[in-house]
């Protein structure tokens, strides 16, 4: 079977938007699913890792094709994400101007702009190679568009992949959609999650939201992990407790109750203050980093990193005493399971997520035994985990998470083969084993 995966992001680009199709991709083979990729030939992404290059398969076949974006909205050229210029404080006209066209004229996303050429190149290429199916992946959702046509034109199997939710995406109402342009976004999600063969999400959450919403076959695929060599057992080799987040710290996501509670069990336990390490790692935002630095206790024992290569995140997954979680504080969040939870879970050390305790991301901490989950808020329910795990950090207690290979890639990889058999064969034509 021939499955075309439509996504921008692709190497070198960086983050999680990548990881998901590059190692699925790298998979699939195994299960009878040969993938061919098609990306930007020069996309504006804001990260760049060259060593994830070294991730794709030499034999992949892969089509590019140029792009035209229609400006750079967020920083005249930086590339600079969207999500840092809106949590500037001191917005200059450029920065508004780049908000407002961002939100009432590029529906759905500044790369819409490719969709006509993307069809228009790709028609032929479907054909002449016995595509069998084709796989969308957003955000961006404009790739969805790309399958929307390609399905009315060919008749081909179509399977829309959301990592994030459309119309109820969080980052929408940051940036101020609504009125005609959010019916405009309505519509076009209705004509995809309706019109795509198969849906497919990464929680059971949004699922249950796009069925809401009219998505007629749907179907949860997680993101994952890539096994790899490890110790179980105390953080490798480091002195110190240290408390890490990688990734994306925005405002939208400051923990304040955690940096509360940190600050409190300095003052309480001297070993603890001695020992701590606060490490953030990635995109963090100012005012998270002013928010810690307002407690005397924590201003010292603040480390601010900025993008890790992924190799280097992993190493640092592995050094810390307790990994850091943040969902977003929003009406979806119950189903928002950042990626980073499953790179967490193969590092094999303790997770502390802050956000809904039944959520999505909380039940899979639960059955894996991973660590726990509390409400924003909880003070001191955050007070009591971190103190456990100091005093299991200090012990040199063996931590051991459980039923983690249903998140291996691998794993995911076979249960996507099998969907995609069911869906493009007749009733015993054969899935894999």
């Amino acid at each position: 079977m021939k499955v075309l995966i439509v996504t921008y992001y692709w190497p070198p680009s960086a983050g999680g938007g990548v990881q998901r199709w590059l190692k699925l991709s790298g998979h699939l083979p195994e299960f009878g699913v040969e993938p061919i990729i098609f990306t930007p030939e020069n996309p504006a992404f804001s990260l760049k890792d060259d060593s994830l290059e070294r991730e794709v398969p030499q034999d992949m076949e892969i089509w590019k094709f140029p792009i035209w974006e229609p400006f750079n909205l967020f920083g005249r050229g930086k590339q600079l994400k969207q999500g840092q210029v809106l949590e500037k404080e001191n917005k200059s006209v450029w920065d508004r101007l780049a908000i407002w066209a961002r939100a009432n004229l590029f529906i759905p996303d500044p790369r819409v702009f490719w969709v006509r050429p993307a069809v228009s190149f790709l028609l032929p290429m479907i054909k002449s190679n016995h595509i069998d199916a084709v796989i969308t992946t957003g955000p961006p959702h404009s790739m969805h568009l790309i399958g929307l046509e390609l399905q009315k034109k060919t008749g081909v199997k179509w399977v829309a992949d959301f990592r994030d939710p459309w119309s109820e995406w969080d980052i929408l109402n940051k940036l101020g959609v609504k009125g005609r342009a959010m019916k405009r976004h309505q519509k076009l999600e209705q004509q995809v999650i309706q019109n795509c063969d198969l849906l497919i999400t990464v929680s059971k959450s949004w699922c249950v939201d796009f069925e809401r919403l009219g998505a007629k076959q749907t179907f949860v695929l997680t993101n994952g992990y890539e096994p790899s060599a490890r110790q179980e057992g105390a953080a490798e080799g480091d002195s110190k407790f240290v408390i890490s987040h990688l990734g994306m710290l925005s405002e939208m996501r400051n923990p304040a109750a955690l940096w509360q509670a940190i600050a409190e069990l300095c003052v309480e336990n001297r070993e603890f203050a001695a020992q701590l390490e606060i490490y953030l790692a990635g995109i963090t935002s100012k005012p998270v980093i002013d928010t810690i630095g307002a407690y005397p206790e924590l201003k010292e024992k603040l480390v601010v990193d900025g993008y890790l290569s992924h190799q280097g995140a992993i190493g640092a997954m592995r050094r810390s005493g307790m990994q850091l979680l943040i969902t977003n504080d929003s009406a979806n969040a119950r189903g928002h399971i950042p990626g980073k939870l499953f790179e967490y879970l193969e590092a094999r050390r303790p997770i502390l997520a802050i956000g809904d305790p039944k959520g999505d991301a909380a039940s899979i901490i639960h059955e894996t035994q991973a660590g726990a989950c509390v409400a924003f808020d909880d003070v001191a329910g955050i007070k009591k985990e971190v103190s456990a795990r100091f005093q299991d950090f200090q012990k040199r207690n063996v931590f051991a998470p459980q039923k983690i290979d249903q998140y291996s890639r691998r794993s995911l990889a076979m249960k996507l083969s099998n969907k995609l058999f069911q869906l493009i064969l007749p009733p015993g034509g054969g899935a894999t084993e």
